[in-house]
């Protein structure tokens, strides 16, 4: 019945059958039913309904986008039913106020890209993303090792907690991962291509620190250069001589000659 499709556990309600129950078992029915019949309202209440075509999912990557966006440019948040045609119309003009404001330069991809050549730019993002972070992981890894090194020193052993509360609150906002998305393609800045040294004068008066005037002393000579090792001594092996048949074979083509 539909009772034991509803998976009722009430053994009375069970039993009735198809039959009319009394006044008791009506009671219990019409309380077991209305019971049902709010907890399927509570569930589609529950239920967000699905975007329509042009609209943003509430809570979805997009959204959360946008709405960061929206903050940053100083914009009241949107409702949940805005398009997203409309959304972008404000974006663009509250852009451009921005961008006529300030001094940003040309932008460093002037032509429009048709969609398969943004997902090969993506394909091609991707590739440089893990690449960049297989090298980062290995600068991080030869980060710790040094810093280790430093504890090995009997006067460093006793600064190890100083260093350690200095060290790890740096170390844990350090990460390989890759945040460049396509995104930056399209901030990127003719300036961008300006490919500087990083001995100039102007990236040195950002990157110049107190360690760089530290020399170092004298430390011994650990060896281990290609120039200075020698080459090993060939082995010897005693010259051997042929079978005694093949001689004789040549002895005997030797005697007997073609007149």
């Amino acid at each position: 019945s539909a009772l034991r499709r509803l998976e009722e556990r009430d053994r009375a309600l069970c039993q009735m059958g198809d039959c009319v129950p009394c006044k008791p078992g009506c009671c219990l029915l019409a309380g077991f039913l209305s019971s049902e019949l709010q907890a399927a309202r509570c569930l589609y209440g529950r239920q967000s309904p699905a975007p329509r075509e042009g609209e943003v999912e509430e809570g979805g990557d997009v959204d959360c986008e946008l709405r960061s966006l929206f903050t940053d440019l100083g914009l009241a948040q949107p409702s949940p039913r805005t398009s997203l045609s409309q959304l972008l119309t404000q974006l663009t003009a509250k852009v451009s106020e921005v961008v006529a404001e300030q001094d940003v330069g040309a932008a460093l991809l002037t032509c429009s890209l048709e969609p398969a050549q943004w997902e090969r730019l993506e394909v091609i993002g991707e590739v440089l993303g893990k690449d960049y972070e297989c090298r980062k992981q290995m600068l991080l890894h030869r980060l710790d090792l040094t810093i280790q090194s430093f504890r090995w020193s009997p006067r460093a052993e006793e600064r190890r907690a100083a260093v350690r509360s200095v060290y790890e609150p740096l170390r844990r906002e350090l990460s390989a991962r890759s945040h460049v998305t396509l995104a930056h393609v399209l901030a990127a800045r003719h300036d961008l291509s300006i490919v500087t040294k990083t001995t100039s004068l102007a990236s040195r008066k950002h990157t110049a620190c107190a360690i760089n005037k530290v020399v170092m002393g004298a430390v011994p000579d650990r060896g281990g250069r290609p120039s200075d090792l020698e080459r090993p001594m060939p082995t010897w092996d005693g010259r051997r001589g042929e079978g005694g048949r093949k001689r004789n074979k040549q002895k005997r083509g030797k005697g007997h000659k073609q007149p």
